[in-house]
């Protein structure tokens, strides 16, 4: 396997756990909308600065399109998955990224024209199991939440199909990631602006500020290179590789939160974590 393929989701999974486990530790100080506004915009500037290292601005009315389509989907999913953290353990909201990659796999099998074998179809199908038992697992009275971030990582998902409609018309990721960030900030603001109770004002704290912002660059920097692999097409690889995400959330959800560990919830981790496994091996 060509040494990118496998270093680059690698990184992806270290910045993305980063990043949500300190969205997890600010979510006891700051409302899910607000992190939502903060991380999305602190996440444009490394993609900002990548934009001038993989070729600049080249604008068109389709990529701008393109863009806005993108950063609305970019946007609900960031309300709906941290409104969901702030109920969910770390470790149970995380297992739902699988849900992600199988639309990013599949957007990768029927628009990128990548190719799967056999065994690569059997550890798809263990990753869905893997999400199917942490869900079911859990109490009705929290299962919305569940579901909340399940649906935000669909849309997600279906997020990388304009993205990569746009990557592939200006042949470089950094561009349209940026407009689609770009956009998606801007949603979100006009959303929190639109549920936000008159009169209603934040507290401010300022160390869980910090948490965010470290946050909304950790998540930045792996958005820069997880759309770098719809160039060098190993957008398939890269997603069953970073399906290892829940399993790492899990084990840092364990260790720093205190999450309890079910034997449900440890049979669908390790099934993702095969499901990766053997994808990252053929």
């Amino acid at each position: 396997m060509d040494f990118s393929a496998f270093s680059l989701p690698l990184i992806v999974i270290l910045l993305w756990t980063g990043s949500n486990s300190f969205i997890k530790k600010s979510l006891k100080s700051i409302s899910p909308d607000a992190i939502s506004i903060s991380a999305i915009g602190m996440g444009l500037l490394p993609i900002f600065i990548f934009v001038f290292f993989d070729g600049g601005f080249s604008f068109s009315p389709y990529v701008i399109i393109l863009g806005a389509i993108s950063g609305a989907l970019l946007g609900s999913g960031y309300l709906l998955f941290y409104r969901g953290l702030g109920v969910e353990s770390l470790s149970t909201a995380g297992v739902t990224l699988n849900i992600q990659q199988i639309v990013v796999i599949t957007i990768g099998i029927f628009f990128l024209k990548e190719s799967l074998n056999n065994y690569e179809y059997i550890a798809i199908l263990f990753v869905i199991l893997g999400a199917m038992l942490v869900t079911i697992q859990n109490a009705p009275a929290k299962r919305k939440f569940l579901i909340m971030a399940g649906i935000a990582n669909v849309i997600w998902g279906i997020y990388y199909l304009p993205l990569s409609e746009s990557i592939l018309l200006v042949n470089f990721s950094a561009l349209p990631l940026f407009m689609g960030r770009l956009f998606g900030f801007l949603f979100v603001l006009l959303v929190t602006a639109f549920l936000k109770r008159p009169g209603h004002r934040e507290k401010i704290n300022r160390s869980a500020i910090l948490f965010v912002l470290a946050a909304g660059l950790l998540d930045g920097m792996g958005n820069v290179l997880y759309s770098y692999t719809i160039q060098l097409k190993i957008f398939i690889i890269s997603g069953a590789i970073v399906a290892l995400l829940p399993a790492i959330l899990a084990i840092t959800g364990f260790i720093y939160f205190k999450d309890r560990m079910t034997p449900m919830k440890i049979t669908g981790i390790l099934l993702s974590v095969l499901g990766a496994l053997l994808i990252s091996m053929t």
